[in-house]
């Protein structure tokens, strides 16, 4: 039988969040949401609507499996680059979610309606989901094992638009019949010029250690640390082949990359990391004017001209 950790679906995944932690998601809760809407500036915010799916089951054996999705889409009017961009990118996403080791080459039905159709397509991947739930559940129970279920939760949001990005949040909520659940947030900020989907290409990876720095100072009032405090007993680190032995145990990037926020860049290091599962997912927003400088060029010109 197929198991995935939690660290390796958010990897798979690509994206890879409870309730958003009193998040604002602009632009999700109207079909025709625009901010000149409100009298402030002319541009418009991307039209979303939101599409969703639940259903749930108990087995023969009485394993629980659950799925339930609910994401933002483009409204079918926008034929936009980002739009385009966005879709794309929520269709994979989706289908990741509903089946987490999707890829090129395996045997998994692809949607092949309109992408334009959220609805459509979340519905396709959700009921395949379902059917690989059971069929693992299934293929537990010839090995001798009653699985006590299973579970699918994906939410995404837009977390934040301006003239220049928007950045997409994703929450996963899995259980995969282990001892425990697996929990994963992670963010994309497009550009909206052309729609590319930023990455670590936002920042200047050249300027690493400057990054590794801010990153680890800016996860000290996570764990309730002072800020002359270490947080090495906090963690738990893996060796990295790819440095010398004596800095093996350094904090690494996350392993999802960073995306914007309307208030700074944040970095999100998934469950069991770089700490333990109690320690959930350790996070930093870098504000803006503590990060610029170790910004690639096209990271800072999706910052307002000073």
């Amino acid at each position: 039988m197929r198991h995935t950790t939690a660290l390796g679906v958010v990897l798979l995944l690509g994206t890879a969040l409870a309730s958003c932690g009193g998040r604002t998601a602009i632009g999700s809760q109207a079909d025709s949401l625009s901010v000149a809407d409100s009298g402030q500036t002319a541009w418009s915010v991307m039209k979303l609507r939101t599409v969703s799916y639940e259903d749930s089951l108990q087995t023969d054996s009485g394993a629980y499996l659950s799925q339930a999705i609910k994401t933002v889409w483009p409204m079918p009017s926008d034929r936009s680059v980002l739009a385009d961009s966005v879709r794309a990118w929520l269709a994979q996403t989706v289908a990741h979610s509903c089946y987490p080791s999707y890829e090129d080459g395996d045997d998994v039905a692809r949607f092949s309606g309109d992408v334009r159709d959220g609805q459509a397509l979340v519905n396709f991947y959700a009921k395949q989901g379902m059917e690989r739930m059971k069929a693992e559940v299934k293929e537990s129970e010839t090995e001798g094992y009653v699985m006590p279920g299973m579970n699918n939760g994906l939410k995404v949001e837009c977390l934040c638009q301006n003239e220049r990005y928007t950045t997409m949040l994703t929450s996963y909520d899995v259980y995969l019949g282990g001892a425990h659940g697996g929990y994963m947030l992670s963010g994309a900020t497009f550009k909206n010029a052309d729609g590319h989907v930023m990455g670590w290409d936002l920042v200047d990876m050249s300027k690493k250690a400057q990054l590794i720095d801010l990153i680890y100072n800016g996860l000290k009032p996570y764990f309730e640390v002072g800020p002359d405090d270490k947080i090495e007993d906090m963690l738990q680190l893996m060796d990295d082949e790819s440095t010398p032995e004596d800095e093996s145990k350094q904090l690494p990037l996350p392993a999802t990359p960073p995306f914007f926020t309307a208030d700074g860049v944040e970095f999100i290091y998934q469950q069991y990391e770089i700490a333990p599962y109690a320690a959930g997912l350790p996070s930093v927003v870098i504000p803006y004017e503590q990060i610029r400088e170790l910004l690639s060029a096209d990271g800072k010109a999706l910052l307002a001209d000073d």
